[in-house]
């Protein structure tokens, strides 16, 4: 039940259980099966938010099951996978990578596509093909199957289009993120939380090309509705990261910085997803994230969804700030 509730990631079922097979007496210590446990109670914790403590659970039970990962790709793959994601929220992203690697390597076919899509996000602003090349094959896995799901195949072609931009190829990411639109049903009234952030990419990738009203079209359409008669105006504090050895940023150095907002009107994460700069500069512009997005009264009641992507550049020593 334990394994079946975790692999369903209902995590506040499977804990109870992992505990107590954690303490079972006839569960060996040193055994397999006791590596494994270790493992899934310590990513759940990591999933439900308790990170300091199931962090080391989960360091301990990977190591445990790595001389035995031919029997245990699954287990072995996904501790990676939990413990790269966690490496990136800390903007590790050598560390993240190499968690990535290792249970790629340990993955066939479609169970690549989250791994894939995780380092296509993570070596976006890389400045080789590391991205691109993850996106394209996580794009063949899902067109190979006898029935592509759109919405897969969509997110793909965003992903790439991404990188694409960030390399520079302006007028190829456009053409992948236009084939996102096309499979998402181009510019319905009605959209989603993706649907707002790849017209965002669009109009990112119009802005680059010049073509100013083609971005302001895209922006039009890119989820103003979430907000109802709201405006998610400027936000209470929005601190720009320092230009400087720091934080590597000079002063032309750009990023776009996307912000996922709450219920409450309150920034719950922040992703650059344009900079002029590598993961390093696109990083110090989405650790400095901006707190609220305005005041109670101007906050907008709205579900979890992407505010309007934000541009910033970095602050030099002395400057005020807007």
């Amino acid at each position: 039940m334990a394994t079946a509730a975790y692999d369903k990631n209902d995590c506040a079922t499977a804990l109870p259980l992992l505990d107590a097979l954690a303490a079972d007496p006839h569960v060996k210590p040193t055994s397999v099966a006791a590596a494994v446990i270790m493992a899934h109670r310590g990513a759940c914790l990591v999933r439900t938010g308790e990170t300091d403590r199931g962090e080391p659970l989960l360091v301990a039970g990977l190591a445990a099951m790595r001389p035995h990962a031919s029997d245990l790709a699954l287990d072995v793959a996904d501790a990676e996978n939990t413990l790269g994601a966690l490496a990136a929220t800390r903007w590790d992203h050598d560390g993240a990578l190499a968690h990535f690697d290792a249970a790629l390597a340990l993955q066939k076919d479609g169970s690549r596509s989250v791994t894939l899509q995780r380092i296509a996000l993570l070596t976006a602003f890389d400045g080789d093909n590391r991205a691109i090349d993850a996106a394209n094959e996580g794009l063949r896995l899902e067109s190979a199957k006898p029935a592509p799901d759109k919405g897969m195949l969509a997110q793909w072609h965003l992903l790439l289009g991404r990188a694409m931009l960030n390399r520079g190829q302006v007028k190829a990411g456009q053409a992948e993120l236009e084939a996102a639109l096309k499979l998402t049903g181009g510019m319905r009234s009605q959209i989603s939380q993706f649907d707002a952030g790849l017209r965002q990419d669009l109009a990112q990738a119009a802005l680059l090309a010049k073509q100013t009203e083609d971005a302001r079209r895209y922006m039009a359409y890119s989820g103003a509705g979430h907000a109802g008669s709201a405006s998610f105006g400027s936000a209470a504090r929005m601190d720009s990261p320092d230009c400087g050895p720091e934080t590597g940023l000079s002063p032309d150095d750009v990023g776009v910085v996307q912000l996922v907002i709450g219920e409450s009107g309150d920034v719950l994460a922040t992703q650059t997803v344009y900079s002029t700069g590598n993961y390093a500069k696109a990083s110090a512009f989405s650790a400095r994230r901006p707190i609220g997005t305005g005041s109670p009264r101007t906050r907008p009641r709205c579900p979890r969804s992407f505010a309007p992507p934000r541009g910033w550049n970095c602050v030099a020593a002395g400057a005020p700030v807007a």
